[in-house]
C-alpha cells in the first residue's frame, strides 16, 4: 500500500517536468531564432558595409593611381640628384647610368638659370622639346627654393599639345644637391600599360571569407560585375532569380528578408551605393543552425539531469528516514550540550557578578561610610584628613574597576585598537614615575629606571597600550612590594628581524623585593580576576585584571610576557615587544633632559564644560594654581568666546567632548579653521569621560593636542597644560634664548634699539601668513602657497630666527618648483620651527 501510495506520489512530478522541459525547450528554440536571426543580420549589414568601403575605396584607388606615379618619378630624380653630388659628376655617360638604372626615358641637368649642362634621354624628344615646360617660373623656381619639387603628367606630347597620342609623360623637376640648378627627369608609358595596372573589385573582394556560407553579389543595375557565387558570375541583372525575389521582398534597402531562387531559400539584405548595388544572402540552414543546435543540446542536458535528479531522489527517499532517526539523535545531543553551555555561562556570570559586587559595593560602602564620620566630626582636623584620605583610595580603587573590566572587554570583543605613532620611551618612563609617586612616597618603596646605552628610545608603535602593560606591571610591583623595598625598570635592545630594516625589540624588565608569588597561583596568574589571595580586595589591592589585561595587550602587539617569582622574595616580569624605530628624531641623552617650571599662574585657560559639578570641580582645580578660567557650557559658547577674545589672550582650551549645541569635537575644528593668528598653536585639550583609543584618534583627528579621560588627577592636569605654556613675563632676551636664537647677534646685525625688536615680534605673532599657507597647500594652491612661504622665509631672515628661516626656504624652493606635494611634506619641519618660536615669545608679548 505504501508503495503504491509512493508510486502515485512520483508519477505526478515526472508528467509536471516533462511539460516544464518541452516548454522550456520551446522557448530555447524561440529565443535562439530570435537571436541567430539578430546576428545574421548584424553580420549581413557589417557586410554590406564591407563591400561599400571597398567599393570607394576602388573607386579612390582608381583617382589616386596618378599620385603614386607622380611620386615615384619625384622619388627617382631625387635619387639622381643625389647621386650626381655624391659622385660630382653630371657627364652624359653618368646620366646614361641612371637612366638605366632607375628605369627613366630622360634626363636634363640644368644650372639656376635654366640652361642645360648636360642631359640624356632615349626617345625623341630632349630639351629642345621640353624647354617651354621647363621655363616655366614654377619649375624654375625650384632651383632657389630647396623645399620645392614640381611633378605632372602629360597625355599629349611636349612639342603638341593638341595631338592625341597612345603615350604619356610623368616628369618631375627637383633642386640639384652639388648646386644651384635644377634636374629635370621624365617617363614615357603607353596608356594601356597605366590602365592595366589599376585593380579590379573582384581583386578587393579576394581573400574575404563571408560567414555562414554566404554569397556576395555586386551589379550596376544591369550587369554582375563581382560575386564569390559561380552561377551568377558575368550575368545580367535579369537572369538572376535570387536578385529578382530581393526586387519582389524588399521595400527598404534595410530589410532583412527572406528569399529564394531555384537552389533554396535564404535571407540576406541589400544595399546601394554609389552606381552599384550590393546583395547579401545565407541560406536558410545556416542562420538557424544554432537554434537547433542549442535545442537538441538543451533536451540532451535535461533528459540526462533528468534521469539523474529521479535516481538521487529515490535514493533520498530511501535515506530519509533512517537520516531523519539519526538527525534526532543528534539534536537532542545539541540541546544537552547548548543547555549544559547556558549553565555553564550562567555559572560564570553569577561569579563576575559576585566578585563585582563585592568589589564595587566594598569601596563604596567605605566612601559612604567615611562621608558620614566626616559630617560627625567636623570639627575634628585629623579624623577629616583621615576621611578623605580613605574615600580617595576607595574612589581610586573604583575608577581603576571600571577601566579595567572596560579594557577587558574591550580585549574580548576584539576591539581594540593599536595605534601606529611615534613616542618616546624615556618620556613614559618620567610619567609612569610620576603617576605612582603617591604610593611610592606611601609605602617608601624606590622605583629607579636603568637605560641602555644606544637604546632606540623615540620609537613608532601604540604608546597608550604599552604605557597600560608597564603601569599594570609596575603598579603590582609597589602594590605587592614590602615598606621601604624597590623596584628596578631596566631595558635593553635586541634585533628583530635582520631583514626587516629599522625595527627592533625592545625588552623591559621590572624586578622587585615583595611578596613574590606562589608556583600553583603562576599557573594561573594571567587569568582574569585571579588573586594569590582574596583577602587582597579587603585592602583595595587590585582587581585581578591587570595581568589579564598585559598579557593580552602584549599579544596583540606581537609580544610576549614572561615572570619569575618566589614566594617571599621577590618577582621579575620582562615584557619584550617589536616596533619600528623612529629615524626622523635623534635619540635623547637622558643625562642633559632639564625639567621647566610647572607653574598655571597667570595662565587664561577658557574651560567648556556642560556638567555643574565637572566645571566646578576643574575650575577650583585650575583656579587653585593661579589660573584665570573663562567658563563655556557648550561648545558653540567656546567657540563664540574664542572667537570674540584678543588673539593670544586664551592661553589654553578645556574642551568636553560631550555637550548639548555644538559637541567638543565640531568646536575643536570650528577654532583650528578662524582666520586668526592663534589657531595653529593655541592647545586644546579633550577633557572627556570618552576613555577609548578610537575617541583619541576622533580628538586628535579635530585638531587637540591631548586627550584627558576623567576624572582627572590634578598633577596630571597642571603638568599637561604646563607642557604648552611655561612661565610667562619673560624679557625678549629671554625669549630669544628659549627659542634657541641669538638676540645679540640680532641687536649688533640691525644695529637698532630693543623696542624696534620687539614691535616686529609683536607684529609677526599677529601674521596671517603661516595660517595662509596651510590653507594653500590643503587647497592645492601653488601659486598662493608659494606667495605665504617666501613671506614667511623673509619675516624668519629678518627677525634671526634662523631655524625656522632654513625650513621654510626649503618650502619654498619646492613652491617655486611645482611640487607641492614636497612642499606639504617638509611642512611638518616648518610647522615644528614656528610652534616653537610661538610657544617662546607667548610667554612675553601679551603683558606688555
Amino acid at each position: 500500500m505504501n508503495k503504491l501510495k509512493h508510486k502515485k506520489h512520483f508519477r505526478k512530478p515526472i508528467f509536471i517536468i516533462t511539460v516544464i522541459g518541452i516548454i522550456l525547450a520551446a522557448g530555447i528554440f524561440s529565443v535562439f531564432s530570435y537571436i541567430n536571426t539578430t546576428n545574421a543580420k548584424n553580420v549581413t549589414d557589417r557586410t554590406i558595409e564591407y563591400i561599400r568601403s571597398q567599393c570607394i575605396r576602388y573607386e579612390e584607388i582608381t583617382a589616386s593611381d596618378l599620385a603614386k606615379s607622380l611620386f615615384r618619378i619625384i622619388d627617382k630624380t631625387q635619387e639622381i640628384s643625389r647621386d650626381i653630388a655624391d659622385f660630382n659628376d653630371c657627364s652624359i655617360e653618368k646620366l646614361k647610368e641612371f637612366v638605366a638604372d632607375l628605369g627613366v626615358t630622360g634626363v636634363i641637368v640644368l644650372d639656376e638659370n635654366g640652361t642645360p649642362e648636360n642631359e640624356y634621354y632615349t626617345d625623341d624628344t630632349g630639351y629642345n622639346v621640353w624647354q617651354d615646360y621647363i621655363k616655366q617660373k614654377k619649375l624654375t623656381s625650384v632651383a632657389i627654393d630647396t623645399s620645392k619639387t614640381y611633378s605632372d603628367r602629360l597625355f599629349s606630347l611636349p612639342y603638341d599639345a593638341d595631338s592625341e597620342s597612345d603615350y604619356c609623360y610623368d616628369f618631375a623637376a627637383v633642386t640639384r644637391k652639388d648646386k644651384k640648378g635644377v634636374v629635370f627627369a621624365y617617363l614615357k608609358q603607353s596608356k594601356e600599360t597605366i590602365n592595366n595596372g589599376q585593380l579590379t573589385l573582384d581583386s578587393l573582394f579576394s581573400g574575404f571569407n563571408l560567414a555562414m556560407n554566404g554569397h556576395i553579389i555586386l551589379t550596376d543595375g544591369s550587369k554582375v560585375i563581382a560575386t564569390n557565387n559561380d552561377l551568377y558570375k558575368g550575368k545580367t541583372v535579369s537572369e538572376c532569380p535570387v536578385i529578382n525575389s530581393f526586387a519582389e521582398k524588399s521595400t527598404n534597402d534595410a530589410d532583412f528578408v527572406r528569399i529564394t531562387d531555384p537552389y533554396g531559400a535564404y535571407y540576406g539584405g541589400m544595399d546601394k551605393c554609389r552606381s552599384y548595388y550590393v546583395y547579401v544572402y545565407y541560406p536558410t540552414k545556416e542562420v538557424y543552425i544554432g537554434s537547433w543546435t542549442a535545442t537538441f543540446i538543451f533536451t540532451t542536458l535535461y533528459i540526462i539531469l533528468f534521469l539523474a535528479a529521479s535516481l538521487i531522489y529515490r535514493v533520498i527517499s530511501v535515506r530519509h528516514m533512517r537520516e531523519k532517526h539519526i538527525t534526532e539523535e543528534k539534536y537532542n545531543e545539541k540541546l544537552l550540550k547548548s543547555a549544559e553551555e547556558a549553565r555553564r555561562a550562567n555559572a560564570a556570570k553569577s561569579d563576575f557578578l559576585r566578585r563585582m559586587s563585592h568589589d564595587i559595593r566594598t569601596p563604596i560602602n567605605v566612601i559612604m561610610g567615611m562621608t558620614e564620620i566626616a559630617d560627625k566630626n567636623a570639627d575634628d582636623a585629623e579624623r577629616q584628613a583621615e576621611c578623605r584620605e580613605n574615600i580617595r583610595t576607595a574612589s581610586g580603587y573604583l575608577l581603576e574597576l571600571v577601566n579595567d573590566v572596560l579594557d577587558m572587554g574591550k580585549l574580548e570583543s576584539g576591539e581594540t585598537y593599536l595605534e601606529h605613532i611615534p613616542f618616546d620611551l624615556y618620556e613614559m618612563f618620567d610619567e609612569i614615575a610620576v603617576l605612582n609617586g603617591h604610593n611610592l612616597q606611601r609605602k617608601n618603596i624606590t622605583l629607579t629606571f636603568e637605560h641602555c646605552e644606544n637604546l632606540h628610545n623615540k620609537l613608532i608603535g601604540s604608546p597608550l597600550h604599552v604605557k597600560r602593560i608597564l603601569m599594570n606591571i609596575i603598579g603590582n610591583a609597589i602594590k605587592y612590594g614590602k615598606n621601604g623595598g624597590y623596584v628596578k625598570v631596566s631595558v635593553s635592545e635586541s634585533e628583530f628581524d635582520e631583514k626587516i630594516p629599522d625595527t627592533v625589540v625592545i625588552n623591559i624588565t621590572c624586578k622587585d623585593n615583595g611578596i613574590g608569588m606562589g608556583e600553583n597561583f603562576m599557573k594561573v596568574m594571567f587569568e582574569p580576576f585571579m588573586q594569590e589571595n582574596d583577602q587582597a580586595r579587603t585592602f583595595y589591592q587590585g582587581t585581578g585584571l591587570g595581568l589579564a589585561i598585559a598579557k593580552r595587550l602584549t599579544e596583540n602587539m606581537n609580544g610576549k610576557i614572561d615572570c619569575v617569582s618566589r614566594k617571599n622574595i621577590g618577582t621579575c616580569f620582562t615584557v619584550s615587544l617589536p616596533f619600528e624605530t623612529d629615524n626622523s628624531c635623534e635619540r635623547t641623552d637622558r643625562s642633559k633632559v632639564t625639567v621647566g617650571e610647572i607653574s598655571l599662574e597667570g595662565l587664561t585657560i577658557l574651560l567648556a564644560e556642560d556638567n555643574r559639578l565637572n566645571m566646578e570641580i576643574t575650575e577650583f582645580l585650575l583656579t587653585n594654581e593661579g589660573a584665570n578660567v573663562i567658563k563655556a557650557w557648550n561648545g558653540k559658547e567656546a567657540i563664540e568666546i574664542f572667537e570674540l577674545s584678543e588673539e593670544y589672550s586664551i592661553d589654553a582650551v578645556l574642551m568636553d567632548i560631550m555637550m548639548p549645541v555644538t559637541d567638543g569635537i565640531t568646536a575643536a575644528k570650528a577654532i583650528r579653521s578662524m582666520e586668526r593668528a592663534d589657531v595653529a598653536t593655541v592647545p586644546i585639550i579633550a577633557l572627556t569621560a570618552n576613555a577609548f583609543t578610537d575617541d583619541k584618534e576622533k580628538s586628535r583627528s579635530a585638531g587637540m593636542n591631548e586627550h584627558l579621560t576623567k576624572p582627572v588627577d590634578s598633577s596630571k592636569l597642571k603638568s599637561v597644560i604646563s607642557g604648552y605654556t611655561g612661565k610667562k613675563d619673560l624679557t625678549l632676551r629671554e625669549c630669544y634664548l628659549l627659542a634657541g636664537e641669538s638676540y645679540d647677534d640680532l641687536l649688533s646685525r640691525l644695529g637698532c634699539d630693543e623696542k624696534i625688536i620687539y614691535n616686529a615680534v609683536k607684529e609677526f605673532m599677529l601674521d596671517l601668513h603661516y595660517i595662509r599657507l596651510l590653507r594653500a597647500i590643503e587647497n592645492r594652491d601653488t601659486e598662493t602657497a608659494f606667495k605665504a612661504a617666501h613671506t614667511m622665509k623673509g619675516i624668519s631672515a629678518n627677525l634671526g630666527f634662523t631655524k625656522m628661516y632654513s625650513a621654510f626656504s626649503l618650502v619654498t624652493e619646492e613652491l617655486r618648483s611645482g611640487n607641492i606635494e614636497k612642499a606639504a611634506e617638509l611642512m611638518t619641519r616648518a610647522t615644528d620651527e614656528y610652534q616653537k618660536i610661538i610657544a617662546a615669545f607667548k610667554r612675553c608679548m601679551l603683558d606688555k
